[in-house]
């Protein structure tokens, strides 16, 4: 029997695949090669492959030796990737909420180090200092930020650089001047937050800037993004002082931009669509603490959030949404249906009687946010994208209340025109009530679809006046018809029901916002012909025993009624 040919190659890994380098006629020849090869800096790792001819000559391979190297550890940090920038004129517009934006952004890889806010990067000057120590970094991001300016406004790239840098050397020798007096309070166990800023009062014009640096000594020493939020939030709740309450307001916001506090702060969600329904429930104010899923922060935020004293936070918040809404990411796992159904479920949950919730701007990123589902690229994609996205919600009147609110933003005013047509096309279709909206829901709810979208049209200024007029008049008719079809009115306030009830049934469908024009002065006529009696109260709780009941259902009506008088 003869004995077998045998030979070894070796071959190298470069970048993404391998190559071969080399060959030898023994094992250990082929090892010392590989050794050699591997100490090549350019080489990711090496392998040896025996070749032999067997029996019959036939040709074998086996690979009987494999190494890699392991991938060099870069810690180095450096600026992150940014699409715009906010344009400032003065150093004072460099601490701003979106010129904030923008360093949280560009500056995300050293601020998720450091667990640091752009609050505390700009006005602890230690922290500052050390940012603009570390090799290129500072000077890399200002040269992103001034290359956005000079496209954005046709200027000379390195003159705008040159002014960035005129007015942060400003604001970092305040802030310098700031961190050195020695007379500032610090904030620790004996001196609350509200006492030092007390103490601020004799700063005068200066009481700003000097508060927002004690505010960041103090949010520095905690290097976790729940705590410091957890922090604010309490204070928040302990002051009515206005002042104080926009200082609070800004690391707030802050903390309402990374990505990694915002996984924080939403807790462990399956994927990105839950992630992002549990952001609009926080948004709208009505999110619960889950356990370990939710932290009990996030629920005190969304009880905040649309607090009028905290404005850049909700701001921080829809502007977060508005990106992930936008973006190309996969919602959940699994097929194509699966990633629509998703989307769906997802923007259903901004829909609201009154408009879009988050308004246009958010509307704007659902309709970017289509793209996932088109296939063309760039400006046909995008195109594409914002006349398709309406087709996600059932109701037509969706659709129409998605359109108008698009058309008030910066994306809807460059497509108006393909967008005004769109509207004339679903209005033509939405042709009786059963069409514009779902018949399978209940009367009410029907209702509050046409009205939604009845207001939505009155308030668009970019539809053509008689092309308005034709619309609002169909809408009406719609809901006229209805209403003397189903004789919903005279149901709700049936004469041989007790007065509660139908109070209670009238009050409930005024406060919802349904009915416009005529059927809703002929629900309000109702009311108050109910309301204004001189014995309502008597009247109002004869059917119930006790005083503690009456006491209850008299307070619960009058409650019901406030929102009446807002919803009209």
């Amino acid at each position: 029997m003869a004995a077998s040919k045998e030979s070894f190659e070796i071959q190298v890994f470069q970048t993404d695949h391998w190559v071969t380098s080399a060959q030898a006629g023994t094992e250990r020849e082929a090892q010392k090669i590989a050794a050699e090869k591997m100490a090549n800096p350019g080489v990711g790792g090496i392998r040896i492959v025996r070749e032999w001819v067997g029996l019959g000559g036939r040709e074998n391979t086996k690979v009987i030796h494999e190494q890699m190297k392991e991938a060099a550890k870069d810690d180095t940090v450096r600026p992150s990737a940014i699409e715009e920038a906010a344009w400032c004129d003065t150093a004072d517009e460099l601490v701003l909420a979106p010129a904030r934006l923008a360093i949280s952004r560009v500056l995300r890889q050293w601020l998720d180090k450091q667990t640091l806010t752009p609050t505390e990067l700009i006005y602890n000057f230690r922290e500052l200092k050390k940012a603009m120590d570390y090799e290129t970094l500072v000077p890399a991001s200002v040269g992103k930020i001034a290359a956005i300016h000079a496209r954005d406004r046709k200027e000379d790239q390195q003159k705008r650089n040159a002014r960035l840098w005129d007015l942060i050397n400003d604001m970092a020798a305040r802030i310098r001047e700031a961190n050195q007096r020695q007379d500032l309070p610090e904030i620790k166990d004996t001196v609350t937050l509200t006492q030092a800023w007390a103490q601020l009062q004799r700063a005068g014009d200066r009481r700003g800037l000097y508060g927002r640096v004690v505010l960041a000594r103090k949010l520095t020493n905690d290097r976790s993004w729940l705590g410091k939020l957890e922090w604010l939030l309490a204070e928040v709740e302990k002051t009515q002082d206005a002042e104080l309450l926009r200082l609070l307001d800004e690391p707030i916001a802050d903390l309402c931009t990374p990505p990694e506090a915002m996984r924080d702060l939403l807790g462990r969600q399956p994927d990105l669509a839950r992630a992002m329904i549990t952001l609009i429930e926080l948004v709208e104010g009505r999110l619960k603490a889950d356990g370990d899923v939710i932290p009990s922060v996030t629920e005190t935020l969304s009880r905040l959030c649309n607090n009028p004293s905290l404005p850049e936070t909700r701001t921080a918040l829809l502007t977060f949404l508005s990106r992930q809404l936008g973006g190309r990411q996969k919602l959940t796992f699994g097929s194509d249906d699966n990633q629509s159904a998703a989307y769906r479920d997802l923007i259903a949950k901004l829909m609201r009687p009154t408009g879009f919730g988050g308004g246009p701007e958010v509307a704007a990123a659902v309709a970017l946010g289509y793209q996932r589902f088109v296939a063309e690229g760039g400006q046909t994609g995008r195109r594409n994208a914002v006349m398709q996205s309406c087709r996600m919600f059932e109701s037509l009147c969706h659709r129409v209340i998605f359109i108008c609110s698009l058309l008030d933003s910066a994306l809807g005013k460059e497509f108006e025109k393909d967008l005004l047509t769109r509207l004339d096309d679903v209005m033509a279709a939405g042709n009786s009530m059963d069409a514009i909206t779902p018949p399978k829901l209940a009367p009410h709810l029907r209702l509050s679809h046409l009205t939604g979208a009845w207001r939505s049209i009155q308030a668009q200024a970019a539809v053509p006046d008689a092309r308005r007029e034709r619309y609002v008049t169909q809408l009406a008719g719609f809901q006229d018809g209805f209403l003397a079809q189903t004789k919903l009115l005279d149901r709700l306030d049936d004469g041989a029901q007790p007065l509660r009830l139908r109070v209670l049934k009238l009050a409930q469908l005024a406060a919802s916002g349904a009915l416009f024009g005529a059927a809703r002065q002929e629900l309000q006529a109702r009311l108050t012909a109910h309301t204004n009696r001189g014995d309502f109260s008597t009247a109002f709780t004869a059917d119930l025993a006790t005083p503690e009941e009456k006491q209850k259902a008299l307070a619960s009506v009058q409650a019901t009624l406030r929102q009446v008088a807002t919803a009209g």
